[in-house]
């Protein structure tokens, strides 16, 4: 019940941001719980488009403009991880781009938006710090209302990246079932109620 809420809620701090079924919510994330709540909830909202947060920042930028993001979730400013001032001049790169919110997965971190009030300098880009702006959020409903088609886009995945530039994979909501539903008769009885599976893949790769 707790994990619904907080898809619900996630969900409907995207929608406040102006995601709609058919706008992209970037992440470029380690695996944590606000990972998956960015996963849920921003497709809920709109299109999810995971990245690899180790890319290089131009190719970050490279990957964002293709998918025409309108908002990119990242780590904020932790000690000894310098992901967010790689990133900044970067995205200054990408038209679309109007929001960064930032997720520090510390206990009682304070806001994480004191990094800077916009990532280009100019005031394009608004920074939001996601413990916050989810908080703020009902999630016993999903505001926008929104009913899901199995046709809808639900997630851009990136493929390979060895050889070349990640290509951009596109799903569908009834991919997304589908694949959950061969998940599960794969693993008939190992996987319901009471069980517990580990995911040790990491969550910007479709295979986690």
């Amino acid at each position: 019940a707790t994990l619904w809420h907080r898809i619900n809620a996630t969900a409907n701090f995207f929608h406040g941001l102006g995601v709609g079924k058919d706008v992209v919510v970037a992440f470029a994330l380690p695996n944590l719980p606000q990972t998956h709540l960015v996963i849920w909830g921003g497709q809920a909202a709109g299109i999810v488009f995971a990245i690899n947060p180790l890319l290089e920042p131009a190719t970050i930028a490279e990957l964002l403009k293709a998918g025409e993001a309108k908002a990119l979730v990242t780590l904020a400013p932790l000690p000894g991880v310098d992901l967010w001032p790689r990133r900044q001049a970067a995205l200054a790169e990408v038209p679309t781009l109007q929001h960064v919110v930032l997720v520090d997965p510390r206990p009682q971190a304070g806001p994480a938006t004191s990094a800077n009030s916009a990532a280009d300098g100019e005031g394009r880009v608004t920074v939001h710090d996601f413990t916050t702006g989810v908080a703020a959020q009902p999630g016993d409903r999903l505001l926008s209302q929104r009913v899901i088609a199995p046709d809808d886009l639900s997630s851009f995945f990136c493929t390979g990246g060895t050889t070349g530039s990640p290509k951009i994979a596109m799903r569908t909501h009834a991919n997304e079932v589908a694949n959950a539903w061969s998940v599960g008769q794969g693993i008939g009885e190992g996987i319901g109620p009471g069980k517990t599976l580990f995911c040790g893949l990491p969550m910007f790769h479709v295979n986690a």
